[in-house]
């Protein structure tokens, strides 16, 4: 098991750290980003978390659901859109469903039809 694949315990302590650049001939550092450490038979574990806990829980569910995160951020604005009652995007949840259109192609046809829907007020 990879240090990636091992869940965070809950009796993990969450750090804010900021690492050093990956550039030798910079001594900039970046951050923060959110790590957990915790013990496990003597041994000292930690795992990186994110920037923050909501981009954490994102790629969690996308692993669980075996979808990129970039994709689940896509999948979740199309269902957004159609919970506003947005007639397309419940037709669109339906062909994802039904494996009939890509979640990209989806959400590119839906930000076409919002920003043309903008355009149209002006």
């Amino acid at each position: 098991m990879t240090d990636n694949d091992q869940e965070i315990r809950s009796n993990a302590t969450i750090r804010q750290e900021y690492v050093k650049c990956g550039n030798p001939d910079s001594q900039n550092q970046h951050g923060p980003y959110l790590y957990a450490y915790w013990k496990e038979d003597k041994k000292l574990n930690k795992r990186y978390v994110g920037k923050n806990f909501e981009a954490f829980r994102l790629r969690q569910i996308a692993k669980e659901i075996k979808l990129k995160p970039s994709l689940l951020i896509k999948f979740k604005f199309i269902e957004q859109q159609a919970s506003r009652g947005n007639v397309l995007s419940r037709q669109y949840l339906e062909k994802l469903r039904n494996e009939e259109v890509s979640i990209d192609w989806a959400h590119r046809v839906l930000i076409n039809n919002n920003q043309h829907n903008w355009y149209s007020y002006l």
